[in-house]
């Protein structure tokens, strides 16, 4: 039989293995015909969110280091859940970390990450999350929508692109 002190370790160890081995992770990348400022000044553009991302489509506050924002989300069922999420780093042009969520819990740690190439920028949408909540957690549908935003993203650069050609 285990005694007291054994059973009360054996407990904090396997509530430490559930809070923070449980781990899932969603991508999406695309080539975007734009350099890497035309596609970090419209994922910078927090006003116009709303017009290429389908799944944070509200998003409050700027997008600075250190920074809050306040996301409208769109959940798998089409409800509206807000969120906040924290600007963890940016290194212009390059790539931009948030974070979200309640630590051992579920948290999201999201990376936009953009890779100059021949042809424009590889931009790459990552998300990770952590917690004994990923057990419960299916994140199928944010890569979908991640995927579709990207796409999104790169018809809004295009037809800027058309439209400044006008000028």
């Amino acid at each position: 039989m285990l005694s007291t002190k054994s059973l009360v370790v054996l407990v904090l160890i396997l509530a430490a293995v559930l809070v923070w081995l449980p781990r899932k992770s969603v991508e999406a990348r695309l080539l975007v015909e734009a350099p890497p400022k035309a596609v970090w000044a419209m994922l910078t553009d927090t006003g116009n969110y709303a017009t290429w991302n389908p799944i944070f489509v509200g998003v409050s506050g700027d997008m600075l280091p250190g920074g809050e924002l306040a996301l409208d989300m769109k959940l798998e069922d089409g409800q509206l859940s807000q969120i906040t999420v924290t600007v963890d780093a940016m290194i212009e042009y390059q790539s931009i970390r948030q974070s979200a969520g309640v630590p051992g819990i579920l948290t999201a740690h999201h990376e936009w990450s953009l890779e100059p190439a021949k042809e424009g920028t590889l931009v790459v949408q990552r998300e990770t999350y952590r917690g004994v909540g990923v057990l419960f957690y299916d994140p199928a549908y944010v890569e979908l929508l991640y995927a579709e935003g990207l796409r999104n993203l790169r018809a809004n650069l295009q037809m800027l692109k058309r439209s400044l050609r006008r000028f």
